[in-house]
């Protein structure tokens, strides 16, 4: 709830920090929109915009026809957002609109608290065509499928954020304990550090689970998106995969660190804005080991409804 107190100080701001500049007023949910157009826009990380693009659908029942702005790697993904009329990809030239209005500002416009989170999932689809594609190339089912993120992105160019990802982020290796032989793991790590150290260690005879590795065929978000519709469950650091999974009505489980974001409020191992998610908060900082243990257990005991 403390991160609510963001919205009100953008309430008074003529800019939002999103970095872009648009003549047009920003809308808090004071002003009547049917009949207009607004246009919404990510501000912040790829898993800020998932979060918060269900929104887009509260807005266009207000009877707004809504503009998304988006960077590329989402774009086909977020198609299967209802109410959005159009999307537009970052940088790309805009048609003309009444009002605008940052994704993350929205739960203030709708007075969002902890009773009236909108978390009716999943508000994303995977594509059914690559979601066909990746069944026909996984084969027959016969163990249970977990995707795995361990890394989060890195930004060369925020050094401000390197210190918040070196604590959010498992080393590879703390992994090794949960190789079972009835489970299938799936790399769904994009982006450096994380990918060059699942390549070094199977370098090396990792004695690890087996993590089998598509990721060089997932483009963007669309085609991640296809490849997690035919898994069991997403095991994730507190990354967009997180809410890529979220949105998208799949059990994911959350390994967070000990200064957990505020999204994922305090002393719980669930979440009102995703239904299917559990977290796994460190119990004192820097402690992997506790949490891949409780994984392992849990891990066990996991049986979907479409497990074998």
């Amino acid at each position: 709830e403390q991160g609510w107190h963001l919205y009100e100080w953008r309430r008074k701001k003529a800019n939002p920090i999103a970095g872009r500049t648009y003549p047009q007023p920003l809308w808090f949910g004071e002003e009547n929109i049917a009949g207009k157009t607004i246009l919404l826009y990510d501000e912040q990380g790829l898993g800020d915009t998932i979060q918060f693009c269900r929104y887009a659908t509260l807005v266009a029942d207000l009877g707004a026809r809504v503009i998304l702005e988006v960077p590329r790697s989402l774009k086909s993904l977020l198609i299967s957002l209802s109410g959005v009329v159009e999307i537009v990809e970052l940088g790309t030239p805009l048609h003309d609109f009444d009002y605008q209005c940052p994704l993350l500002s929205l739960p203030l416009a709708f007075k969002t608290d902890l009773s009236n989170i909108p978390a009716n999932i999943p508000y994303l689809k995977s594509n059914l065509e690559k979601s066909l594609s990746w069944k026909e190339r996984l084969g027959e089912r016969s163990k249970l499928r977990v995707g795995l993120v361990w890394s989060g992105g890195f930004r060369q160019n925020q050094p401000e954020t390197w210190s918040v990802n070196k604590r959010r982020n498992i080393p590879l290796d703390k992994f090794a304990s949960l190789k079972h032989p009835d489970v299938e793991f799936y790399s769904l790590q994009k982006g450096q550090p994380g990918e060059s150290e699942l390549a070094e260690l199977k370098r090396n005879n990792w004695e690890g689970p087996d993590i089998i590795d598509f990721t060089s065929q997932l483009y963007d978000f669309s085609d991640t998106a296809a490849l997690v519709d035919n898994l069991d469950l997403v095991i994730t650091v507190d990354t967009s995969t997180a809410h890529l999974a979220g949105a998208l009505g799949k059990p994911v489980w959350i390994l967070n660190r000990f200064d957990s974001c505020w999204r994922w409020l305090l002393d719980r191992t669930d979440s009102p804005w995703y239904p299917t998610a559990r977290l796994y908060r460190q119990e004192k900082p820097e402690d992997w080991d506790s949490i891949v243990q409780r994984v392992k257990t849990d891990l066990n005991c996991f049986q979907p409804s479409n497990a074998p």
